[in-house]
């Protein structure tokens, strides 16, 4: 479960948003999910690198249902 192993046992506050991420890819909500991964960010307060990178697989979720701009289809003819 996104790079912080499968734990996510309700008594542990740390673990809060991988539970609640469970629920929200459940119901295929990316912006949902992308803000929880947003919210992790509390864990690591002081560490820059892991919050810029979440900051970066949200940003990644929350385009995930965008269309694809038609300069970027590539047709192959057969």
């Amino acid at each position: 479960v996104f790079n912080r192993g499968n734990d996510i046992d309700a008594a542990k506050d740390r673990r809060k948003e991988m539970r609640q991420l469970v629920a929200a890819i459940k119901k295929d909500n990316d912006a949902e999910t992308a803000q929880i991964i947003r919210n992790m960010k509390r864990l690591w307060a002081d560490v820059k690198g892991l919050r810029i990178r979440r900051d970066v697989e949200a940003d990644l979720i929350a385009q995930a249902d965008l269309p694809v701009p038609e300069s970027d289809i590539l047709t192959i003819i057969i």
